[in-house]
């Protein structure tokens, strides 16, 4: 799958539009604490996608080396996104500000949404 830049930045520009509509900052607690709760909903979601996707290599029938590709391939992208959330937890701690948190998180499931056949590709290569 692959998502458009157009439809990611529209994406974006949509959150800080509605953020600066509804007049959603983090000094509200009500908003800081749902920005957090939902990145750390999404993140959760990616990891146990992460977990699954996994599992799902190791459970194929094949040469090793074609899992090993796969899991290579995985890891790669979800340790892009597992970075980024660690830099937007830092910038978060640091500033507070709700954008990053929210951002970030929709950013993190279309990066997982475009690779989510990057394993089953890396593994089927070796294969034909």
């Amino acid at each position: 799958m692959n998502i458009d830049f157009e439809v990611k930045a529209f994406t974006v520009v949509s959150i800080f539009a509605i953020m600066k509509t509804f007049s959603i900052n983090s000094e509200t607690e009500l908003y800081l604490t749902a920005a957090r709760a939902f990145f750390a909903v999404v993140h959760l979601f990616l990891f146990i996608t992460f977990v699954r996707a996994n599992l799902m290599i190791e459970s194929l029938v094949g040469a090793k080396e074609k899992k090993i590709e796969a899991r290579l391939e995985l890891r790669k992208v979800f340790s892009n996104i597992a970075l980024r959330a660690v830099v937007i937890c830092i910038v978060h701690w640091k500033t507070s500000m709700l954008p990053p948190l929210i951002v970030s998180s929709v950013v993190g499931l279309f990066t997982a949404a475009e690779n989510k056949d990057s394993y089953a590709v890396a593994f089927k290569k070796k294969s034909d």
